[in-house]
Order: structure tokens, then sequence, then C-alpha cells
């Protein structure tokens, strides 16, 4: 109690006149002050709260010593009413104590309502492959000494309805979760037997692809006839075909 007593003292003389400070609870605090040029001054004085914990709290005949997290919500980017404030500055709070604490973070919208936000993108992941929304680019691989194309890597992107693309960083790790990467991997491999037989065919027959390999297709067991399968279709030599496998499906196992 002498404690919390001792912070809120330190908050006070940290924060601007006419903010409103409040215990939360626990040992979280709430400071609600004017927005004055975007984020800039709760950064100001999140910072400046920051700097002041380095000085331990004197508390009878000890010295303690506090860290503390900060998160910070600005209306009306990050909500426009009090609930969703404090639960975003909540969100932003606990990403300062994942970066090692004694530092601030600003809520960013991408951190949002996760569980609506992965159920959207699961939903539209099945209109995704229902539609053949998805496109494979390639990334050449380049004989330095003579200049020419020797190979290729397969990257897939997500072309949405209104034509911009969805990061994969944002869409597969969510497709590795409910299963969808695998009728996707699959759909990666179909396609990339197709373009390696047309490459071979016109322009080199030792011409190699490479490709990303699901953990989760690697271990369902799947991957060696989903394999097989495509590349009887189009008579690809194997040893063209180069699989890449995440350092994550080699650390389960």
């Amino acid at each position: 109690d002498a404690l919390l007593k001792a912070i809120t003292l330190r908050l006070e003389a940290e924060l601007p006149p006419h903010t409103l400070l409040s215990r939360h609870g626990g040992d979280e605090f709430i400071a609600v002050m004017e927005k004055q040029d975007g984020t800039d001054n709760a950064k100001q004085f999140a910072q400046a709260i920051v700097d002041s914990f380095g000085t331990p709290f004197h508390l009878g005949n000890e010295d303690i010593y506090m860290s503390a997290s900060i998160g910070i919500a600005a209306a009306p980017d990050h909500g426009n009413d009090s609930d969703k404030l404090i639960s975003n500055a909540d969100i932003a709070m606990y990403q300062a104590k994942k970066r090692g604490k004694n530092t601030y973070v600003i809520y960013q919208a991408s951190e949002n309502d996760q569980p609506a936000h992965r159920l959207k993108i699961r939903s539209q992941l099945n209109v995704a492959l229902e539609q053949e929304q998805f496109e494979l680019f390639f990334q050449p691989k380049i004989d330095l000494d003579t200049g020419s194309i020797k190979g290729a890597e397969a990257l897939i992107r997500w072309k949405q309805e209104d034509g911009k693309y969805r990061n994969p960083f944002e869409f597969i790790p969510i497709a590795e979760e409910n299963g969808q990467i695998i009728p996707i991997s699959q759909w990666v491999i179909h396609q990339c037997c197709k373009h390696l037989k047309e490459w071979q065919t016109y322009l080199d027959s030792d011409f190699i692809l490479a490709l990303n390999i699901s953990a989760r297709h690697f271990h369902r067991g799947l991957l060696q006839e989903d394999l097989a399968r495509s590349l009887g279709t189009f008579g690809i030599d194997p040893s063209t075909l180069e699989l890449e496998v995440t350092e994550t499906a080699i650390m389960d196992d």
C-alpha cells in the first residue's frame, strides 16, 4: 500500500495539469489527458514516467526499484468510448511488457480484436480458395557468371476482390492454425508443377523451381502423396522441384 501511494505521487509529479489519474486495480493506473499533437504529448509524458522509475522508491529503510510498462490509446483513432480506449491501451501495455518492460507502446489497430480479425480472415480464405484468388509470383535465381536464369522460387500472393494484395505474413499463420494451409499448399504444388513443365519445355530441362512447404502439410503425412500426384500429372523430374522447409518444422521433431 505504501508503494502504491508513492507511485501515485510520482505519477502526479510527471503528468501535466488537469490530467485525470486513477488506480484501475492492482498495480494498474489510468491517466486521461487532452490530446494536443496526435500522440506526441502522451509519448512525452510516458517517457518521463519511465525515466522517473529509474529512481528507487524509498520506503522505510529500503530502496525498491520498479519498472513501468505503459500502453497508449488515443481517441478517435483507437476508440470513441472509454471501454474501447481502456481495452486498447491495455493491449498496448501488454505489448510493452513483452518488449521487456520499462517502456511504452502506442496501440496499433492490427493488434485490435484479434479473435474477430482472425475469424474474418479465416472466412475470407474459404472464399479465396473457392474463387482462386491466389496467385504465384516467381523470384528468379540467376547464374552470376553467365547472367542466365537457372531457376526460381515460388511466392504465394492473395489478390482480394478490391485488387489489393494481402500480406502473406498476415494470412499464412492463420491458415496454418486452422488447417486451411493444406488445400492452399496443394494448390501451390499443382501450380508450381504446371509452370515448371512449361519452363522446362521452352527454356531449360534443368530449370529448378523452389517452393515453401507448410509445417502442417509436412506433419500431416499428405505431402508425399500430393507431390507424387502433381509430379506425375505433368511428368516432372522430382530432382528439379526444390522443397524449402521452415526451421519451425524441423525443430518440432
